[in-house]
């Protein structure tokens, strides 16, 4: 039996590192959308750069985008759910970070990713997220409304500490995120309102009236834990990060470089 509503993550999932969906794989998502699975996707990229992946798949879908803190049908444009830091917490959070060397990022509510300047040797790295960047040497100062989230991004150390400073902040509508990225050789923090993937899968499955059984959530780090535990089939990449493996219902033999999630879908579609 095919599951009724899937979610896929982009890097590491259906992405390899061209960033590019194989020909492959676009048609094995096609052809499981053709079947009556609805497809979306979920990932922690801003809806602009989300979209651009469903355009790739030739799709109509929900998109999860931001981890969570946006949800919308693509490309019609309907929001089915968004959330943002009420700006009193924004003054809060830059307040608790202040004198750690650490910087903010954050995407504002015309869907662009706004950054200090002294990240601009970090573009590269936060271009994974958005193709709209604005660089500015006073971020907070042109916040305007809701941000979706707040990011700092920094050493490891001063990263650490920005978390120890933000966890009294938390438990009140909002929650931490934090990880490493050693190749790149810095850490970020994000602190956003209460949602998540998980959230967010679990939100789309009453939008579309699907039981929990019938959910398939796929992914490989961190930020897709959520969605794993609450589908009723959880999927891990082979490369994935030990806590989706801790998860996972099934690990893929193979990688979005083999075309893993094709091999996958293919073999569903073969049994019906």
């Amino acid at each position: 039996m095919l599951p009724q509503l899937i979610a896929f993550d982009l890097d590491g999932t259906l992405l390899p590192e061209t960033k590019v969906i194989t020909p492959r794989t676009r048609a094995a998502v096609r052809a499981l959308a053709k079947a009556g699975t609805v497809i979306a996707i979920a990932t922690g990229k801003a809806m602009h750069l989300t979209g651009e992946y469903a355009d790739a798949l030739g799709l109509s879908m929900p998109l999860i985008a931001l981890d969570g803190s946006i949800v919308r049908h693509w490309p019609a444009g309907e929001t089915i759910f968004t959330c943002g830091v009420a700006r009193p917490r924004v003054g809060e959070i830059f307040r608790a970070v202040e004198g750690l060397s650490i910087l903010p990022f954050f995407v504002d509510h015309r869907d662009q990713l706004v950054i200090h300047d002294g990240l601009r040797a970090h573009r590269a790295f936060l271009a994974v997220y958005a193709r709209r960047i604005e660089v500015l040497a006073d971020p907070e100062a042109a916040i305007d409304g809701q941000p979706h989230f707040l990011g700092f991004l920094g050493s490891p150390d001063e990263v650490g500490a920005g978390v120890e400073r933000l966890l009294p902040l938390t438990g009140d509508g909002l929650s931490i995120f934090s990880a490493d990225f050693f190749s790149s050789g810095v850490s970020f923090l994000v602190i956003r309102p209460n949602a998540d993937k998980g959230a967010a899968l679990k939100l789309l499955a009453d939008h579309f009236g699907v039981p929990r059984e019938r959910t398939v959530a796929v992914g490989d780090w961190k930020n897709d834990v959520s969605m794993l535990r609450f589908a009723g089939t959880a999927v891990a990449m082979p490369a994935s990060d030990p806590l989706v493996i801790a998860e996972a219902d099934v690990v893929l033999p193979e990688g979005p470089e083999e075309d893993g999630i094709a091999q996958w879908i293919e073999e569903l579609l073969s049994r019906l």
